[in-house]
């Protein structure tokens, strides 16, 4: 976990604010060429040394790995570097839950805003509490102490 401040949360966000327009793209982490909601996160807070999964430790996964299996995979690798919390604050990740397993994530800005990546679209700004993100649930977690 990584020392908490509001100065690095709005970096967090400065961070992710620059990634938008990026399309989304699987398995790749390359800032105005493509990223993957998982990535996104990896990208950003890796750019401000916050420690986050490598894509080693990701390892190669199918598009859809998250409709075919009830392993928490993504889930329990972001819990080797952050903590489940109950009220998000600016910075922290949110997980969606879209097939059996959490599967999406996005970064809060102020809940329910946040920056995210959907396949076929790009980095974008989105209302958790709007369709399509409103009828998944969700989870919190943040990599702060």
């Amino acid at each position: 976990m990584f020392p908490d401040s509001p100065s690095i949360r709005q970096q967090v966000i400065e961070e992710a604010e620059r990634w938008k327009g990026t399309p989304f793209l699987h398995n790749a982490m390359v800032r105005g060429c493509g990223v993957g909601c998982g990535t996104l996160l990896m990208g950003v807070y890796g750019a401000l040394g916050v420690p986050v999964p490598t894509l080693d430790e990701l390892g190669h996964f199918p598009r859809d790995w998250h409709q075919h299996t009830d392993e928490e995979r993504y889930l329990n690798i972001l819990l080797k570097y952050s903590k489940i919390v109950a009220a998000p604050q600016p910075g922290d990740m949110v997980l969606f839950k879209m097939k059996r397993v959490y599967g999406h994530s996005g970064l809060i800005t102020t809940w329910p805003h946040l920056i995210h990546v959907l396949w076929g679209s790009t980095v974008q700004g989105a209302n958790a509490d709007q369709m399509p993100l409103q009828k998944y649930p969700r989870i919190f977690l943040s990599p702060f102490v």
